[in-house]
């Protein structure tokens, strides 16, 4: 039940956030691109956030490696990849190339958090989770 409660939310919010920011997408192709050859400046909210979540990732991958996850780590990691996310899009104030280069990466976030719910699907989950913040470090400061 609150599984589904959090993907009713998570939804939600991502369909507001995709009106509210909807100036963003229009004209401009879902491609990720540079700032003229250099990474775009992450701002301060996108910093804090983006750190948050790659601390709590390589703890769950520390945990995956040894064999020591849990099925609770996967909840918390996804939970924190809510909680950045959201704190990312509601405070978003890049401009509209460097946000349609971010929801790339945050797109990928986010369909790695669903994968974290499917056992079958968390290993996925965790290579996506790495790939996502790889291209955060190759496009962003």
């Amino acid at each position: 039940m609150k599984t589904g409660v959090l993907v009713l939310i998570l939804a939600l919010t991502w369909g507001a956030f995709a009106e509210e920011h909807s100036h963003s997408h229009q004209g401009h192709n879902t491609q990720m691109v540079l700032n003229d050859g250099k990474k775009w400046q992450s701002d301060q909210t996108l910093k804090v956030n983006m750190t948050a979540l790659e601390e709590k990732f390589d703890s769950v991958h520390k945990l995956f490696e040894t064999k020591k996850v849990k099925s609770s780590d996967y909840k918390m990691l996804a939970k924190q990849i809510g909680d950045s996310t959201s704190q990312i899009v509601k405070n978003c104030k890049l401009e509209p190339k460097a946000d349609a280069t971010l929801h790339v990466v945050l797109g990928k976030l986010l369909t790695a958090q669903e994968n974290l719910k499917n056992p079958k699907k968390r290993t996925a989950a965790l290579r996506e989770i790495h790939e996502s913040l790889n291209l955060y470090h190759e496009y962003f400061e």
